[in-house]
């Protein structure tokens, strides 16, 4: 388990330029990944406010499933499908200014998605 906490430790630096203790990850993420490793669900979904970290959390358990349990995974993310920031400039000029901020409904791609 040691050498798992130590790569987590490792890709929180990367992803969030913030080094998750030891005894954080042993808390709070092994115990997810332990489950979804263990469980007979084909599919998880993780929600939440915007900026808490769900991208950076769900690149940490993909990663962490594939080098040591050898699970294939695939994950979705909204922030996959934001139309490019030239295209909401665009139709922030001409609907609403808010466009220009992803997230807003209509900033979606939604013939990608």
């Amino acid at each position: 388990m040691n050498e798992i906490v130590d790569f987590i430790q490792k890709q929180s630096l990367k992803l969030f330029q913030k080094k998750f203790t030891k005894k954080y990850i042993k808390k709070r993420i092994l115990p997810i990944i332990i489950h979804l490793e263990k469980s007979e669900r084909k599919k998880i979904l993780i929600g939440g406010s915007q900026g808490i970290g769900k991208s950076g959390l769900i690149i940490i358990m993909k990663k962490t499933l594939e080098k040591f349990f050898n699970k294939n995974v695939l994950a979705l993310s909204l922030d996959n499908y934001y139309l490019s920031k030239n295209e909401r400039n665009i139709i922030s000029k001409k609907e609403h200014d808010l466009l220009l901020t992803r997230g807003v409904p209509g900033t979606h791609n939604i013939k990608k998605l």
